[in-house]
């Protein structure tokens, strides 16, 4: 994530390259020959003959300690354009540490040095050298910027904090890429309210990336913040944000810790396996149920039914308390003998008795006792008897 491409050490290069250049004042610094050699190298380099270029400049033979690190720090340059990475970070670690360097020169090697480090996956080597240009008093936003990219690939979190700071000393407001790394550390640091900010202004700079939203959620049910992050996915929702079966799964349950069954349940309904998953249609039932929404409850139940008998019983239930009887019997009626309760078997005397079907319901009653006798089996066989005793009397 926070490797530095080709594209990200171009700024350091041209820095370099124009003051590679052998300029009168600097000519005066080096040797002649040294001096004469440095202008053809450059002059190659610039047509295009950028091997004849590294190897004029690998033949220079001095004892000036100046020259030496001038000829390094072109070097350094050369080897990375010619993709010689290590060879590039050798010379220029030579030309900074020689000390010998004038401060443009200096900062713009070492910024290069530690640019090379980074994108070499040598943190340490890296964060050395970006922490030497603060310590020359040459800290600006881009070098904070690299400290902190620096740290978190160390995991060195209160660190990477600490260089967004100061970052901001320089750039107050933060962009995304830093938002993200002040975000890393206070995830790993479980700096929850402070992550939970962090999120919200991300969110307020791309609020169609779903990631943010996603962890803002998760923070806040860290937090034991329930009626957040229900808000927060419900506003993920609206903003368009395409949530993902865990997520749609999350929201339903929020609905239902927040005592909304209903929106519950409709959340339910948006899972790809809403209506084939036998768990998930009992859920919905349940919090149709909830609801008191009876037709649609009764409609689960019966969705559930088809993929086990047994749950013509709940639906039979309800049918029982909307006292639609009938209904209720041709429920009953579908749950196999083998699977009858006393229970069931009662519910089916109560509801062929309220259908007028005596005879019928007097036949569940002997059959209740017979599954279990009870003083509520046997006054029903006697009150039953009675009934039909006197129908035909008459």
């Amino acid at each position: 994530m926070m490797n530095i491409s080709k594209k990200l050490l171009v700024s350091s290069i041209i820095a370099l390259a124009s003051l590679i250049p052998i300029q009168s004042a600097l000519a005066n610094e080096l040797s002649q020959s040294t001096a004469q050699r440095v202008q053809r190298a450059h002059t190659q380099s610039l047509d295009g003959e950028l091997t004849k270029a590294i190897e004029l400049l690998e033949s220079v033979s001095t004892s000036r300690a100046y020259d030496k690190a001038f000829v390094a720090r072109m070097l350094g340059v050369f080897y990375w354009q010619n993709e010689q990475i290590q060879a590039a970070i050798d010379q220029l670690k030579y030309a900074v540490d020689s000390g010998l360097l004038a401060d443009e020169q200096f900062v713009d090697t070492t910024r290069m040095l530690a640019d090379l480090y980074l994108s070499n996956v040598q943190y340490k080597e890296a964060l050395s050298y970006y922490l030497r240009l603060v310590e020359e008093g040459h800290g600006n936003a881009l070098v904070w910027l690299r400290v902190t990219q620096t740290n978190y690939q160390l995991a060195r979190w209160p660190d990477v904090l600490d260089s967004v700071k100061q970052y901001q000393t320089f750039e107050p407001t933060l962009d995304v890429a830093m938002l993200s790394l002040r975000l890393g550390g206070e995830f790993q640091l479980k700096k929850w309210p402070d992550a939970s900010k962090t999120l919200g202004r991300l969110i307020e700079l791309e609020p169609d990336n779903a990631r943010w939203w996603q962890q803002l959620v998760s923070i806040e049910i860290r937090r034991e913040r329930s009626n957040q992050a229900l808000n927060v996915l419900t506003l993920a929702k609206l903003q368009g944000i395409p949530l993902s079966q865990q997520e749609i799964r999350m929201l339903a349950q929020l609905y239902a810790d927040q005592g909304i069954p209903s929106k519950s349940a409709q959340t339910l309904a948006l899972l790809d396996d809403a209506k084939t998953d036998l768990g998930m249609i009992v859920r919905q039932a349940q919090l149709w149920q909830q609801s008191k929404q009876w037709d649609t409850a009764i409609e689960y139940w019966q969705l559930a039914a088809k993929k086990d008998s047994k749950y013509h019983w709940q639906a039979s239930q309800l049918y029982l308390s909307q006292r639609d009887y009938q209904l209720a019997l041709q429920e009953l009626n579908e749950i196999p003998e083998s699977k009858l309760t006393s229970s069931m078997l009662f519910a089916k005397v109560q509801s062929a008795y309220r259908t007028q079907q005596l005879s019928l319901a007097l036949q569940y009653a002997k059959q209740a006792n017979k599954v279990e006798e009870t003083s509520e089996g046997d006054r029903w066989i006697t009150y039953l008897n009675k009934q039909l005793e006197d129908s035909h009397s008459y």
